[in-house]
């Protein structure tokens, strides 16, 4: 028998040094299961947080020890060909740059509200959300250098089961082509707190990646599905 599962172990606020606790709970079968595609999102929890300054950001020696046990644990445990794909942190300026002149539904700016949030140290991300242009600069340059931790890691790391990719999207490309469809880039981060993105967000991103695997990585979507027909007649030719 042949087993399949699909499973979303994905916390809020998850960083790379708390990765190895999330991998532990993933439950599969290095015998009885197909090859699994693992998604490794942490998208920016190793730069954000509400403390002032810079010293409860990821450091990259740590970023990379971390990956490195997480990596190692998923090699142990997932079926032979498995594929593991991590995202790249995000372009964070792109947050403020969007939303800072806007109105947030409470009736102020988005800028007023981020240093509000920066004051009583409660913004999700005092590096970013930062009307201080250094500080929103000096963020991305940290994010960069554990985006390069990734990059190192899938140009040098070896695996025995599994094969490891990672996904840099060009973010403010993603952006620019939603504006140019005529929509507010608004649109793509959630307006409560302005700064996960919206379900408009979250769905383009999952098209540029499945755009991207089916171009540069097809052999980690596996076979075709042979009922493909039989679900589009049950469910999308009514």
């Amino acid at each position: 028998r042949v087993l399949f599962r699909s499973q979303n172990i994905g916390v809020n606020g998850a960083r790379m040094t708390s990765s190895a606790q999330l991998v532990d709970a993933l439950a599969r079968d290095a015998k009885l299961d197909k090859p699994a595609l693992v998604w490794l999102s942490l998208i920016g929890n190793d730069v954000c947080n509400g403390h002032p300054g810079f010293d409860h950001m990821t450091k990259p020696d740590d970023f990379y020890s971390h990956a490195m046990e997480s990596l190692s644990r998923l090699d142990d445990m997932l079926p032979q060909g498995s594929t593991v794909v991590s995202l790249a942190l995000f372009d964070g300026e792109l947050l403020y740059d969007t939303m800072h002149a806007k109105q947030h539904p409470v009736g102020s700016t988005y800028r007023d509200l981020y240093e509000f949030m920066n004051c009583l140290e409660e913004n999700p991300c005092w590096g970013w959300l930062n009307a201080n242009a250094t500080n929103r600069q000096l963020t991305t340059q940290r994010s960069n250098e554990l985006n390069n931790v990734y990059r190192n890691i899938s140009h040098t790391a070896q695996f025995k089961n599994i094969n490891y990719l990672f996904y840099a999207p060009n973010w403010a490309d993603i952006f620019s082509q939603y504006k140019m469809q005529g929509h507010d880039l608004s649109n793509l981060i959630e307006a409560v707190d302005g700064f996960h993105p919206s379900q408009t967000g979250n769905a383009i991103l999952s098209w540029n990646f499945w755009q991207w695997l089916e171009k540069e990585h097809p052999e980690v979507l596996g076979e075709v599905n042979p009922h493909n027909a039989e679900i589009d007649a049950m469910f999308f030719n009514k």
